[in-house]
């Protein structure tokens, strides 16, 4: 309980479930619409827009719906929902992606 008071007092976001947070952390959340493997990417539709995202396999750390460690090719895929922690260097890269499960239905 505390941790989620102090948390709601430090970030304007929820706190990533297992990286760090810096003062150069963004965050954004949404479904994503495609995964490139190939390219180690996948665009994540937001409230604000589309956003890109790139994914380091030896930085990023992908945890899965159970709260457990996964990867790009198992959980994220296309209408997954998708919290991602990043930070701006050449584009987003991610520091942290958390895979809420699949988007509701419309």
């Amino acid at each position: 309980m505390w941790s989620l008071l102090i948390s709601a007092a430090l970030y304007p976001f929820p706190a990533p479930t297992v990286g760090p947070v810096t003062d150069e952390t963004r965050f954004a959340w949404g479904v994503v619409s495609s995964v490139d493997a190939k390219k180690a990417t996948f665009v994540l539709n937001t409230t604000t827009g589309p956003l890109t995202i790139t994914v380091d396999a030896k930085d990023t750390k992908l945890v899965g719906i159970d709260g457990k460690p996964t990867t790009l090719a198992s959980s994220v895929r296309q209408g997954t929902s998708a919290r991602v922690y990043y930070f701006i260097g050449k584009g987003a890269s991610a520091t942290e992606v958390d895979v809420l499960g699949n988007a509701p239905a419309k």
